[in-house]
């Protein structure tokens, strides 16, 4: 029990040292790209911390696990919008740019939309495809915002 305490600790010390990195990292970006801080958390820095996401959906893939793979990247995506948007706002109110959460709020209610399963329970290659090009358009038009 000692021993899983201490690698516990240390996990959540090199968790937090790791977030000041990619924090001062992504505003970093930002400045240097004249990009606002929403567009690099919204890419730059979702891009860098959703692959552990993409780890484990990939490997529930391969073993044959498909609900954990799903349920995976919905409940991440709920937890981090409910949860710790909340939090977030708990600790020190932030101020929210509508121009900026409306294009990114309207791309996730149709990638939520493209998720239900189709007539016969399920989500097609199509579906796949078409998730990645509107996927692709919103990091275009975010990035095209960007410019000016």
């Amino acid at each position: 029990m000692p021993r899983t305490s201490a690698q516990v600790a240390a996990g959540l010390t090199l968790l937090i040292v790791a977030a000041q990195f990619v924090v001062h990292g992504g505003t970093g970006v930002a400045q240097a790209l004249g990009w606002s801080p929403f567009l690099v958390g919204a890419v730059v820095i979702a891009l860098a911390t959703c692959t552990p996401e993409l780890a484990t959906t990939v490997m529930a893939r391969f073993r044959g696990h498909h609900d954990v793979g799903l349920g995976n990247i919905l409940g991440s995506n709920l937890f981090n919008g409910l949860f710790i948007a909340a939090l977030a706002a708990l600790i020190r109110p932030y101020a929210v740019n509508p121009p900026e959460l409306t294009a990114t709020l309207v791309f996730g209610v149709v990638a939520t939309l493209m998720i239900l399963p189709g007539r016969n329970g399920a989500l097609g290659r199509w579906r796949g495809f078409a998730l990645l090009a509107i996927y692709a358009l919103y990091v275009t038009l975010s990035l095209r915002v960007a410019e000016g």
